[in-house]
Formats: structure tokens, sequence, C-alpha cells
């Protein structure tokens, strides 16, 4: 690599996939199974051959027969991006490029960059490192948005496939024999390939973060929340998401082909966003540091004005509190930093009070606060609340 680096991005592993070979094939493998299944049917013998020919283009489409991800070393110039794989350097020439996004792919970080003719997939170790990466050589991110999924659609949308792709290549079938086989072993290559991009357009709904609203909207679904509505936002799965509102109301979110790490993205956004609509900030004295027993100790000289010479605002303590949406650890250091260990009785029922209702973690934190206890085990799990 001569030319000066704009930035080098540390990966685990490179693949190019050849987008106009997957296309190309694809495309021509549709034109051959329609022939050869007609072919076939009024008794053309050149039909089975056909047939043959789409099923291998089918096969030659999928991704399966792609060269395999190597180790690699990726940088970005003021005019390309390097890609070196052992075999001499790859340049991704900057006006060719077309696409970057960064998401889990297959339960890790990925950098995905489109060309017109390629497709580079590239294995990062964080995703932050990948933002850097395209923030340093001045390159866009495109990363579609979350979408929320529509699973009672899925069942309809794969059985409208199955029964598309058995009238496709219904001809084959009915011909019999070899025609048969590859017509019905094309037809499932491609469609299987096609699937996923049918599915995520009529089965989910892209996600918008508004100014005052969150919202996501589809063919088949519209909703918004206001963040000064949200009550509770909590995962429930690695990729689902519980929604309750100012009125009680709770929806379980599934967020489309979306792995944990960005499902916590998602929740950790939606109670950002809901706090600062309702203007509640949490101080500084209340982040975690250190041991929790070191942590505690602090936290009771706040509450007692000896620590640093500085009382606490107690209004803005309890504010943190009673805020649903504030970092659960937060929570529980403000009942702390308010006199819930050793203080009087009514903060303890207050903490009390709070337990219903709230998740498992933080219910239990504050059922201890209100017994005048804590256990280090159970600040721990309310820690792990927070990703």
């Amino acid at each position: 690599m001569n030319e000066p680096l704009l930035a080098e991005l540390p990966v685990l592993d490179v693949a190019r996939q050849p987008r106009t070979r997957s296309e190309g094939a694809r495309i021509l493998a549709l034109v051959a199974l329609g022939l050869g299944g007609l072919a076939a049917r009024v008794g053309f013998g050149v039909g089975s051959l056909l047939s043959l020919i789409g099923a291998g283009l089918a096969a030659y489409a999928h991704p399966f027969f792609f060269p395999a991800p190597r180790p690699a070393r990726v940088g970005a110039t003021a005019t390309a991006l390097l890609v070196d794989r052992g075999e001499g350097v790859e340049r991704i020439e900057r006006p060719e490029l077309r696409a970057a996004t960064l998401r889990w792919v297959g339960g890790a970080p990925t950098l995905t960059l489109r060309t017109f003719t390629d497709r580079w997939v590239i294995r990062v170790r964080t995703l932050e490192e990948g933002a850097e990466f395209l923030a340093a050589s001045g390159i866009e991110e495109t990363t579609r948005p979350h979408a929320i999924h529509a699973p009672d659609l899925d069942v309809w949308v794969i059985v409208g496939f199955l029964l598309a792709t058995c009238a496709f290549a219904s001809f084959g079938i009915r011909a019999g024999g070899l025609a048969a086989f590859a017509s019905l072993a094309g037809a499932l290559l491609v469609a299987a390939e096609l699937l996923p991009a049918v599915r995520r357009r009529v089965t989910s709904a892209p996600v918008s973060f508004g100014e005052e609203v969150f919202e996501w909207r589809g063919p088949n679904v519209r909703r918004r929340i206001a963040y000064e509505d949200l009550r509770q936002v909590r995962k429930v799965g690695p990729n689902r998401l519980l929604v309750v509102d100012a009125r009680g109301r709770s929806e379980t979110l599934e967020l489309f082909e979306s792995a944990e790490p960005d499902t916590q993205r998602v929740a950790d956004e939606l109670r950002r966003r809901a706090v600062a609509a309702r203007r509640v900030e949490t101080p500084p004295i209340l982040a975690f540091e250190g041991s929790f027993a070191e942590w505690i100790a602090r936290l009771e000289r706040v509450g007692r004005g000896t620590y640093r010479d500085a009382a606490v605002d107690s209004e803005h303590m309890v504010r943190v509190l009673e805020e649903p949406m504030a970092p659960p650890l937060a929570r529980v250091g403000a009942a702390i930093a308010l006199g819930a260990l050793a203080g009087p009785a009514p903060v303890r029922a207050r903490v009390s009070a709070l337990a219903e209702g709230e998740p498992p973690e933080l219910a239990s934190a504050f059922a201890e606060l209100a017994e005048g206890r804590i256990a280090e085990t159970t600040l721990a799990r309310v820690a792990a609340v927070e990703g």
C-alpha cells in the first residue's frame, strides 16, 4: 500500500462476492428453467438440457459457491479503498462505491461495501471500529434503518413463495424425469435467494426516531409513541423489546434481522430520548465507579452531605428515582443517596411502592432497599440490565 493512508481498519476476514455474477446468473437461470419447462412440456428433447442448465446457473449464483472469506488488511486513501488479501492489493475506487453498511450479520459485526459489480463482506472486531474507519475515510454510512417485524405475515409470505415456485416449475415437473428434478431444484435455489428481500419488504416496518415520537411504518402497520409517554423499555429476548406507554399499554417489538447488541442500542436510544423529553438528567454523582461497596459508601456520604461538601438536591434525586426510563442503576443510587439504607422510614416506603410494575431485577433491588439492605449480587443484576 504505497499511497498515504487516511485510515486502516482491523478486520477478521474479507469475502468478495460478485454481484454481477449472482444477479446475472439468477436471471439466466429463470429464463433457462422457464424455457426448459415449456420445451419439455411440448415434447422437445432440449427441455431437459435447458432445465439442467437453469439448475446449474441457479447453483452458480448461490453464495455457497463464492470464494471463502480470507484474512486481509483494509485501508483507505484519498482515491480508493485498498484490500490486501495476501495476493496483491485490490482497489475499490471511490466513484464505484455505492453503499457502505454496518450491521450484525450471522452473529458478527460486519461492514458491507457494495459497488456496481461486487459486494465486499468485511467482518470487523466491533461496529464502533467500523464506524470510526468510515468517518476517518470520509465515506458515508448508508445502513438501512432498523425495522419492526410483523411475524403474523411470515406464514403467508412463505406459503405464497412456495406456491409461486411450484407454479413456475410446474411445466418441468409435469414432464417428469430429469427435467422435473432440475426444474424444481433450480426454482427452489432461486426462491431461497429472493425470499429474504421479499420477506423484509412485506413483513417489516422501518423504525424512525423523530424529534418527539418513535414510529414504525410499513405496508401493513403504522404505530407511533411519543417519547414523553414511554414508561418502560426493556429487552425480553435477543431481538425483542417490551415497550410500555403512559396508559399501561404494552407491546413486544421484534427487531427484524437484528442481533442482541443492535437491540440494546435501540433500547438505550429510546430510554435516552424519553428521559430527555421529560427533562430528567442523571447527576454525574450517581455514576458507578469502583466496587459496589465503594459506590454505596460514596452515595451514603452524599446523602449526609459529607462528600466533597456537596449535599444532595433531594428534589432532583426524587425525580431520578421515580423516572421509569432513567438508567436502573442510577435509580438505585438515587434511592441510596436519599437514605433508603439508613434514612427515615418514608424514604423506604416510597421505594417499596415503586417496586411494583418494575422489571424483576429493579423490583428486587427496590424491595431490598425497602428493608434497609442491598446485596451486591442484586446490584450486579441491575447493572446487567443496562448492558
